[in-house]
């Protein structure tokens, strides 16, 4: 990937198979985190609100009325 000048910022330009693997699309928000290998990136797509409301109400109904988890164990899942 080449580092252009963007105004006053660097900009990267994200190569498309990238962008299709990870369904992204222009006005996506991304984060990029730096691994623990020097210059490596992760690159993270953000979730919009919808996406997170779904993964929440698929979360309803996975216990059972009589089970319980601890803090821990519910960090854990």
């Amino acid at each position: 990937m080449h580092i252009s000048k963007w105004g006053n910022s660097l900009a990267v330009r994200l190569p498309k198979k990238l962008c299709e693997d990870m369904n992204l699309q222009e006005g996506d928000q991304i984060q990029l985190i730096r691994t623990t290998k020097e210059r490596v990136f992760e690159v993270i797509p953000n979730k919009s609100a919808e996406q997170i409301f779904e993964e929440i109400k698929q979360l309803r109904g996975a216990l059972k009325a009589n089970e319980h988890l601890t803090r821990d164990e519910a960090n854990e899942r």
